[in-house]
């Protein structure tokens, strides 16, 4: 019996797979981190977009007093050694009368696409065993997949012509 040379045999086949899992949790856990960075972010910026949306509000409600300051931190997060070092430049300081608006849509956009791939990532952690011969997924695919339907097909359309030449 030949070797996969990959994995070194069968015994391989479940260390190879359990170390694409590892990795695939790796993933996920940074997705998830950077997907719960941008929720703090966006918190941030809805507070921040309040407080300039309020400076044209007219009676009966009331406006941002223009002269009080306000200030909108960044976030940036840089690999120092094994951990992350995280700093916090000012994006904006100064008063609510001259400061930029700032859409909260813009970072919601970013949010959604993060939560749609740390769903997908926290799929993919099991998907090397799922997938494997053997699997739940594997075996699906063997029942129902696309080829399973493109051979049923097939195999329709000759017995229908089969039975229309007898």
């Amino acid at each position: 019996m030949e070797q996969c040379e990959l994995c070194n045999g069968l015994r391989g086949h479940t260390r190879l797979k359990d170390a694409m899992c590892d990795e695939f949790k790796r993933e996920y856990d940074n997705a998830k981190r950077e997907f719960d960075r941008l929720t703090t972010l966006f918190r941030e910026c809805c507070w921040y977009n309040f407080e300039t949306s309020c400076r044209t509000w007219r009676e009966p409600w009331h406006s941002s007093w223009g002269a009080s300051s306000t200030t909108m931190h960044g976030v940036r997060y840089s690999q120092c050694g094994r951990g992350e070092q995280c700093t916090f430049p000012i994006w904006y300081s100064g008063s609510i009368e001259e400061a930029p608006a700032l859409p909260p849509s813009i970072i919601y956009n970013e949010i959604k696409h993060a939560r749609a791939y740390m769903h997908f990532m926290r799929r993919q952690i099991s998907a090397p065993h799922d997938y494997a011969p053997g699997g739940w997924a594997y075996e699906k695919l063997l029942r129902e997949g696309e080829g399973v339907k493109e051979y049923d097909r097939l195999s329709s359309k000759h017995k229908m012509e089969d039975n229309g030449a007898t």
